[in-house]
């Protein structure tokens, strides 16, 4: 029998050489995907904080900045008048604030109302209509400038309205819904037009032969697009054409020329999911998102070569089990015209503190249905409306603290908003798709990622001072030599002692480069704050298996015409190889360009094959 021989270990540095296959990705403007069996090329398993829509790179977002003072109590409604430019509010306490804040933070108490509404409130003209969702118990309000006064003023709705829970504002008037019996929840009724006017008849015709028309469904919302009403339910969307509504006096011996015809059997239970976007509406359903422009209807959610999220979307809504699962809330606005954001939490329960829990809050680049995660975002309104510059900005109704923010900086990353408006550092991270090529084991050696994370002095803290006292929580830009040659490297320390001083020679920042790493100075003990970017290398076709974590740091070159490419160890053989790459602590701006990996395919008899 012949001897078997040793196996031969080859070192890491002499391994290299064999590697013959260099896999890459270099973009990943399909964002999300998790209806695939294999996340495809251009595409991620998961994102969180990072935008994915621009085709050459990823880039970390800006945080949300609040506009807003405290009110006196948590934020639940937000919308806006668009002359002369005010933002009002309502929080949980049921109180009205003007809270449009042109010089400064401002939170100006209105007056004490005894509803707060659960929709995107109508606005028609100058008028805010104000409906009570959830008691059904009063009839509608609007909200208002009064030029005389110079102030928000709350007034009736005119003509008695009937109690109703949603508004809208379709061809000359205002369209209400849902009332507070069983009846008329799935009742319609129209504002007297001008012809009623005319004729003396100026109150809303809720008579048996009003001006209204009843919708198969309870209703859960409305909109009007481009003379269609579409009147949502649960169970999906029906939609009212013509000009005339039925009333006494209208044509067709008083049933006017509006129909009511089915459209859609998917639909939404939570009409704060239905935004207005161009010339469309986009809503939320527990099966998926939808765009419609009363005609036609796509999914933002499905695709048709299975590179959507539906699957995740639907994993956030568990069918109800004995009445065990939790209702789940969604909340949706539109940022910049080209972005969807929908905040789902839950609503019969809160935390610990006191607070509603976030179950999930994506947001989807519309032109290319390409999906993110966002973290700490967890809203009860959000509106579309001008600023006092008439730009066009998304205003959000946060669900844990008493103020209004703005949503759209965080499409915009820069030094002053390293973190959200609540003081919490943006950390993306992503995993990427399987890089691997084919089946069968292979052989990795070195990756490389390419990317640029930039921190400034004057945001993040000042410099090291030797004999200096700092205080705690003083933060401090440092920089040291992590390899030989090249640009030096930048994180930042923040003071953990009081009361003492730094020494008389600086610390070598070095031997701290991670995360959470500490190291004395004198007196002084300082913790490493980031930013770094650590790379997490998972095998095997379920990202079963981890390799050594490796740890990235900001470089001094902030040159924009290079980005910083750095070499990490894989050292490992699988079947399938994942990138998580996720960054600790904030910084000015992050973008993610290439990521790339030396592989050796096995021969066929090394893998068992062929016997």
């Amino acid at each position: 029998m012949a001897q078997q021989k040793a196996a031969v270990s080859i070192p890491a540095y002499l391994r290299r050489r064999f590697f013959a296959h260099p896999v890459v990705d270099t973009t990943w403007q399909g964002g999300m995907v998790r209806d695939a069996s294999q996340v495809p090329d251009g595409a991620l398993y998961d994102a969180q904080d990072f935008l994915v829509e621009q085709p050459s790179h990823l880039y970390k977002r800006g945080g949300w900045e609040r506009l807003s003072a405290a009110m006196s109590d948590n934020a639940m409604w937000v919308s806006t008048i668009s002359s002369p430019g005010r933002v009002v509010a309502i929080d949980r306490n049921k109180n009205l604030y003007d809270v449009t804040s042109q010089n400064a933070p401002q939170a100006t108490l209105v007056q004490s109302l005894n509803y707060v509404p659960f929709e995107k409130s109508a606005i028609d003209g100058e008028r805010v209509i104000i409906c009570d969702t959830q008691q059904r118990a009063y009839p509608p309000q609007v909200v208002q400038w009064n030029g005389s006064t110079l102030a928000i003023e709350v007034v009736a709705l005119a003509g008695s309205p009937p109690v109703a829970a949603f508004s809208s504002s379709h061809i000359s008037g205002i369209v209400l819904a849902g009332g507070a019996d069983e009846a008329t929840s799935k009742r319609i009724w129209f504002e007297p037009d001008a012809n009623d006017i005319a004729n003396g008849r100026t109150n809303w015709d809720t008579s048996a032969t009003g001006s209204w028309i009843d919708n198969p469904y309870v209703i859960t919302g409305l909109a009007s697009i481009g003379g269609v009403l579409l009147v949502f339910s649960a169970h999906g969307v029906h939609r009212i054409t013509g000009g005339e509504a039925p009333g006494t006096g209208h044509s067709n011996n008083g049933t006017g020329d509006m129909t009511l015809q089915p459209f859609l059997t998917v639909g939404t239970p939570d009409a704060r999911s239905i935004t207005y976007a161009d010339e469309g509406v986009i809503f939320a359903g527990e099966d998926g998102i939808w765009w419609t422009n009363g005609s036609g209807v796509k999914s933002l959610t499905e695709k048709g070569n299975g590179t959507g999220i539906q699957s995740y979307w639907r994993e956030f809504f568990p069918r109800q089990e004995y009445g065990t699962s939790p209702r789940r809330d969604m909340v949706g606005g539109i940022i910049n015209r080209d972005f969807y954001i929908i905040s789902v939490f839950d609503t019969g329960s809160l935390d610990g503190s006191g607070n509603y829990p976030g179950v999930v809050t994506l947001m989807c680049h519309i032109p290319t249905a390409s999906w993110t995660r966002i973290s700490n975002f967890i809203v009860r309104s959000m509106t579309t409306g001008s600023t006092q510059g008439n730009v066009s900005e998304c205003y959000m109704a946060e669900a844990n603290a008493p103020y209004i923010s703005k949503a759209s900086p965080m499409l915009v990353p820069k030094p002053s908003n390293a973190n959200d408006g609540d003081g919490n550092p943006i950390q993306p991270y992503f995993v990427g798709r399987n890089i691997s090529t084919g089946v069968g084991m292979k052989s990795y050696g070195f990756g490389w990622l390419t990317y640029n994370m930039e921190i400034t002095e004057n945001t993040f803290g000042g410099t090291w001072q030797a004999n200096h006292a700092f205080n705690a929580g003083d933060k401090i830009v440092v920089l040291f030599q992590n390899q030989s040659f090249g640009p030096k490297s930048l994180t930042v320390m923040q003071c953990q002692t009081d009361l003492a001083s730094s020494g008389a020679v600086e610390p070598n920042w070095k031997t701290a480069i991670n995360y959470g790493d500490t190291i004395g100075d004198g007196g002084l003990v300082w913790t490493n704050i980031g930013p770094t970017l650590v790379i997490n290398c998972y095998k095997d076709i379920a990202r079963y298996g981890q390799t050594t974590p490796h740890t990235i740091v900001a470089s001094s070159d902030t040159s924009t015409q290079f980005a910083n490419r750095k070499r990490f160890t894989i050292n490992t053989d699988t079947q399938a190889l994942w990138f998580q790459v996720k960054q600790m602590g904030p910084s000015a701006n992050t973008e993610i360009q290439e990521i790339e990996a030396e592989e050796e395919i096995y021969w066929p008899t090394a893998d068992s094959l062929g016997r």
